[in-house]
């Protein structure tokens, strides 16, 4: 980041609204009042910097200082989701990226999408799905609705104008005390979703696997 306190102390931050979403928590708390620009991504944010005025920022991996020369790296890990040994004061050049990774998917148009052959294909017992969930609903109505066993929940902010409107990524899994055979885990997974729909709920499959 490009960095210099304006006299009035305010800071113009350049980021895509997903990663200020992400990083709410360093922003409220080091930069309060900061006035926020859209841009198309987090590389597109940096390179503003170049021709923005002194008192700006933007959030993006550490790359673009290389890429765009005249950029600095003022703070790393400023993302809200931290590993408990990693929850400590932020300063400069500190890194809080511990327990931070990224899950791979396989994805495709089509849940019938014929995969390479195995030779003994495994039985479906997982899936993922997307909760659309706007400040208006109540989560946890819906996670009960589906009536499977809910092992993971990822919430992210969602890209649109109304505030507190929420993605959650469900990762469910099967229980035989929920769903007695295996083989009925992907209409399990259909029913749930049919369930959260009729009550107005906006939910999308993912996937199986």
């Amino acid at each position: 980041m490009r960095l210099s306190l304006s006299s009035n102390g305010y800071m113009s931050n350049l980021d895509p609204f997903k990663a200020l979403g992400q990083c709410t928590k360093f922003i409220s708390e080091k930069l309060p009042g900061v006035t926020t620009v859209r841009t198309s991504s987090t590389a597109a944010a940096a390179k503003a910097l170049l021709e923005a005025e002194e008192d700006s920022a933007a959030i993006a991996s550490s790359v673009c200082a290389t890429v765009f020369p005249g950029l600095e790296v003022l703070y790393r890990g400023i993302q809200n989701e931290q590993s408990k040994s990693s929850r400590r004061a932020v300063s400069p050049e500190t890194d809080l990226t511990k327990g931070n990774f990224t899950r791979f998917f396989v994805i495709s148009r089509d849940r019938n999408t014929s995969l390479p052959s195995v030779d003994h294909p495994p039985q479906p017992s997982k899936a993922l799905m997307v909760l659309h969930c706007p400040p208006t609903q109540d989560v946890s109505r819906y996670l009960g609705l589906l009536k499977l066993f809910v092992s993971r929940i990822d919430r992210r902010p969602a890209l649109t104008e109304e505030p507190f409107f929420n993605l959650y990524f469900l990762e469910v899994v099967w229980s035989d005390t929920l769903v007695k055979h295996p083989g009925d885990w992907e209409s399990a997974v259909d029913q749930s979703i049919h369930r959260v729909r009729a009550e107005g709920g906006n939910v999308e499959l993912k996937g199986l696997w």
